[in-house]
């Protein structure tokens, strides 16, 4: 096959066929990725706590070994670090911000693209071409435009801190996660409890109140002694039946907060929270308001979208100053060849110098600072308020538990006397009773102690324990560790 027309400098039509496709031969082609509901939503019923690729997961974040599999075979069983750690397996908001994340790192190679060359084919066709000369004069021009005032680079220096900013809001994204199960889990555990220390109070109530029927029944007291006992008795029974309702909720909310069936919470046997208070010095000083401040998840956002703003100011200004086009041409002329060597384009920045474009970047600059201030203010209001309500919480659970102590002291007086023979058995029932209300109402100022604590921690987003230890986020929420599993 010639690899040029006969009488012309120009390929043959198959050459130039040759020549695209090579150039297309590197293209991306489509490939359909179709999303079946119903297989999604399989596919999340399918969800256990007792996965093995799990276990493989919570143990390359831990650094060993789990001694049990699952959890719960061993003491204490699903804690908070594990159920966090199973949240950044499975819940799906950390898909959303890594797939967020995913596309802004995409965005620098958009903005790291060269313009491509233009390649310009101009048939023509001379009407008064002289007899036996061809009256075709085929063209080609050749452009390459040459970007100035370092635009690529700037569009890649702003691309790159919308990535980084979408990397910390990521991060922002796994503690919202790690604080949704938190919350989730002193819930279900404060259910739990309650159930028990309410079924205690409910059986000692019963007690109290048989103990007076018997005396109702011997006519030693008026049968209108009976009716607060009978109260405190019902009003017990209907508490016992709306804990039934919370206990339900409680576990979906938990289910929800781990990004699993409720059925697969419900085979994890051993899940709740230790009860203990723990020391929350360190989340109390001023280095731990100022590093909220300044390096809080959200802030680090703020503040690299700040920068990036920053970025596209230069940008903008820097598009006042024109690109260069560099050109080159051909024309085969009725068996001439003529050449023209370089061609410079420029457009001349006469009506428009970017003015538009500039002030609505710097526009967007000031509004990025303002989002930084407002932030930080309500930083400051947060853990102003949670630092009172923290101190106000632990006041209240001190003095509940000298209640308790108090009472329990009471209640082994009550015990030595009625095995004395100097009070009534009644009078036994009744301390107990009374210290099974103080318990109650000990464990409430020891619940609310935790919650205020935990909004301490959202407010500095910094765990009240270790970080690796209580699941905070890091770089274990950046990678999807369910990636290519469960798709339809």
């Amino acid at each position: 096959m010639p690899l040029r027309c006969p009488n012309s400098p120009f390929p043959s039509p198959l050459a130039l066929v040759a020549c695209f496709a090579g150039l297309f031969a590197g293209c991306v082609t489509y490939e359909p990725k179709p999303l079946v509901p119903a297989a999604t939503a399989a596919a999340f019923d399918k969800r256990s706590l007792e996965s093995p690729e799990l276990r493989q997961f919570i143990e390359k974040q831990l650094g060993h070994e789990l001694k049990a599999w699952p959890p719960h075979r061993e003491p204490p069983g699903w804690t908070l670090p594990l159920l966090t750690l199973a949240a950044y397996y499975y819940h799906p908001s950390l898909e959303v911000a890594r797939a967020n994340w995913a596309e802004a790192q995409a965005a620098v190679i958009t903005a790291g693209g060269r313009p491509n060359p233009t390649l310009t084919l101009s048939p023509g066709y001379n009407f008064y071409a002289a007899s036996g000369v061809t009256p075709w004069t085929p063209g080609l021009a050749f452009d390459l435009p040459l970007e100035t005032m370092g635009k690529r680079g700037l569009r890649v220096l702003r691309a790159q801190q919308s990535a980084e900013a979408a990397r910390w809001q990521l991060a922002a994204a796994a503690w919202q996660v790690r604080a949704g199960v938190r919350d989730a889990l002193l819930n279900f555990s404060d259910a739990m409890q309650r159930d028990q220390l309410l079924s205690a109070q409910y059986k000692l109530q019963e007690q109290f109140l048989g103990r007076l029927q018997e005396r109702v029944d011997a006519g030693a007291i008026p049968r209108s002694d009976l009716t607060p006992a009978r109260v405190a008795l019902e009003k017990l029974r209907l508490e016992a039946a709306e804990l039934i309702r919370v206990k339900g909720e409680s576990t979906v909310r938990l289910a929800e907060a781990v990004g699993v069936p409720v059925a697969s919470l419900n085979r994890a046997q051993g899940i709740g929270l230790a009860w203990h208070f723990p020391d929350a010095t360190h989340l109390t000083t001023p280095e731990a308001r100022h590093r909220a401040l300044t390096h809080r998840a959200d802030i680090a956002a703020a503040l690299v979208e700040y920068e990036a703003s920053q970025t596209a100011l230069r940008l903008e200004i820097a598009k006042q100053y024109p690109d260069v086009h560099l050109g080159s041409g051909f024309q085969w002329d009725q068996g001439e060849s003529k050449w023209t060597f370089l061609n410079f384009s420029a457009e001349l920045p006469v009506l428009n110098r970017n003015q538009g474009p500039i002030a609505e970047a710097q526009a967007r600059r000031a509004g990025a600072a303002a989002r930084v201030e407002a932030a930080q203010a309500k930083i400051i209001a947060e853990t102003d308020a949670a630092l009172a309500a923290h101190t106000a919480a632990h006041g209240r659970l001190n003095t509940t538990e000298l209640l308790a102590t108090e009472q329990k002291r009471q209640a082994a007086n009550i015990e030595a006397q009625v095995r004395a023979g100097a009070l009534d058995v009644l009078d036994r029932i009744g301390a107990q009773l009374e210290l099974a209300q103080l318990e109650f109402l000990r464990w409430d100022a020891g619940i609310k102690a935790m919650q205020a604590l935990a909004r301490l921690e959202d407010a500095l987003q910094t765990p009240v324990n270790s970080p690796q230890a209580a699941g905070a986020p890091g770089s274990v929420a950046e990678t999807n560790p369910r990636a290519a599993k469960e798709k339809p």
